[in-house]
């Protein structure tokens, strides 16, 4: 039987020259993508490739305010991010896949970029609160895609 010690033996090291803080860190259901958000009102979205590495495959400003959380919905509902933040909102992403641009020449079918692109859309953004939102969860999926979050009440 292997000591807790051991079973935390690695870390996570991003190569990334990140501009601030690291707010929350997330992984996703299966445990091959991250998410991280910042005070810079960032998100970052990253992709464990075959060799182990963490490769960011998406960054965007999310809020106007340092994002103190972000969250991976079950991927039955499909690749949907949850932040909130500073600003007082809470937004909804979802990861929307472009379809390679194809040409017609005199030599055929072309292909105009290698692969698909990901990009991720505001689906909706939530601004109820009057204060800080601090936090947000997912509820289970036998639920349904619910959300739930908590403000600063000061």
């Amino acid at each position: 039987m292997t000591s807790l010690s051991e079973q935390f033996s690695t870390s996570i090291i991003f190569n990334d020259q990140q501009r601030d803080l690291i707010h929350h860190v997330a992984f996703d259901f299966h445990g091959r993508r991250i998410a991280t958000s910042s005070s810079d009102m960032m998100v970052c979205v990253w992709n464990l490739s075959p060799n182990g590495s963490w490769i960011k495959s998406a960054s965007w400003k999310s809020h106007g305010g340092p994002v103190w959380k972000v969250i991976w919905a079950h991927p039955e509902f499909g690749q949907i991010l949850a932040t909130c933040s500073f600003d007082r909102s809470v937004t909804i992403w979802e990861e929307t896949v472009r379809q390679p641009v194809k040409t017609i020449t005199k030599n055929g079918v072309h292909s105009g970029q290698k692969q698909q692109q990901a990009r991720w859309k505001r689906c909706c953004q939530l601004v109820d609160s009057r204060h800080n939102v601090t936090d947000i969860k997912f509820a289970p999926r036998h639920l349904g895609l619910m959300l739930v979050s908590d403000s600063l009440n000061i």
